[in-house]
């Protein structure tokens, strides 16, 4: 594993981050904060999380095929988990705890922090949309290396602790920049960088509640005239 140590660490950030910055100056800089929620926000997380969970029939499996999922040449995916696009389930956003803790990447505290990620920055301040996914990581369950077709990607892990299962961490393979499996941990990078999940191993196999569960926020960029036919249709 190369050494891609933090050249910052901002204690406290909000009263509860803790914030390290890697890589600033290099091609591959990113940023990983834990205690990214509050504990009211991590509880109203967690309801939705096992609202799902209780409704097994919304999630998709990472079959590929539909441009939503990466795969190896022979179209064949990189991923094996389950998967659900709120998108698809809320037609109004506040409906989520999850999409209304949005505003968070929109502070200033977090752009003051971000901006350390020059120049990529610039795509992630420019960005006028985004999406959002959750991942469910169950046994033998994992996503190869790839890229996603994005502008910035933030990974939030929430995981049952402590956990009962193996592996699950994930690397951005550009770097070979390992980082652990924390709950309420989040890390956020430009997309283009190559990155991969390591697959879970329970330690008990008849256990099937006590997986990984990754929150991604896709950040876009629409086109204005797109931009501007988004708003009229609201």
């Amino acid at each position: 594993m190369e050494d891609h140590n933090n050249d910052i660490m901002i204690d406290k950030q909000n009263d509860q981050w803790e914030v390290n910055v890697y890589g600033r100056g290099t091609p591959y800089p990113f940023v990983l904060i834990d205690n990214w929620y509050s504990s009211k926000e991590e509880s109203n997380v967690w309801s939705e999380i096992d609202f799902f969970e209780r409704n097994n029939f919304l999630k998709k499996d990472s079959t590929g095929g539909d441009g939503s999922v990466a795969t190896y040449d022979d179209g064949i995916s990189k991923a094996k988990n389950k998967r659900i696009f709120l998108g698809e389930i809320f037609k109004n956003n506040f409906a989520s705890h999850i999409n209304n803790y949005l505003y968070k990447q929109r502070t200033s505290e977090f752009k003051e922090i971000l901006q350390y990620c020059q120049p990529y920055y610039r795509s992630f301040e420019s960005a006028n949309a985004e999406s959002t996914m959750i991942s469910f990581y169950n046994d033998g369950d994992y996503y190869d290396t790839h890229y996603d077709s994005t502008a910035w990607t933030c990974l939030i892990w929430m995981v049952k602790e402590p956990k009962h299962f193996d592996g699950g961490d994930f690397e951005l393979t550009d770097i070979k920049h390992k980082i652990e499996l924390k709950n309420n941990r989040m890390v956020i990078f430009p997309s283009c960088f190559n990155h991969r999940v390591y697959p879970l191993k329970y330690h008990d196999i008849n256990n099937k509640s006590i997986g990984k569960f990754t929150i991604t926020h896709f950040y876009l960029h629409f086109p204005a005239s797109v931009e501007y036919q988004r708003n009229v249709d609201k």
